[in-house]
């Protein structure tokens, strides 16, 4: 995987709750998913992923940053104090998201989809 999470940053701060991610190399953020889940009783990653959020296309670059937050905002960039940049994302929820100590982000790559109309 060309990304890794990094932190949950502000767990249940609404205002200021982000995930923050990293990228190895070169990719296409658009091909990227990340949700938020919890544990089951055993330890194990629960199946039932809650709010999916789907990266917007955009080539982010080696060593950058990338910054979801839970909040409403308009998408931008920013160059760092590394001098890479730094993508902020907005998921546009009203509430906190990552709230319990149970939760966990998953990152999921998207490299085929298909998309049917339910009539």
């Amino acid at each position: 995987m060309d990304i890794k999470i990094l932190k949950i940053h502000n767990k249940g701060n609404q205002n200021e709750e982000y995930i923050e991610l990293y990228a190895y190399k070169k990719c296409d953020i658009g091909k990227y998913v990340i949700s938020d889940s919890t544990y089951t009783e055993d330890g194990k990653i629960s199946n039932k992923l809650r709010h999916i959020y789907w990266f917007p296309d955009k080539i982010i670059n080696s060593g950058d940053f990338i910054f979801l937050y839970t909040r409403s905002g308009i998408n931008d960039d920013f160059i760092n104090k590394s001098k890479t940049k730094t993508h902020r994302f907005y998921w546009n929820i009203a509430r906190p998201i990552w709230n319990d100590s149970e939760d966990c982000g998953v990152l999921m790559i998207i490299e085929d989809w298909m998309c049917k109309k339910v009539y």
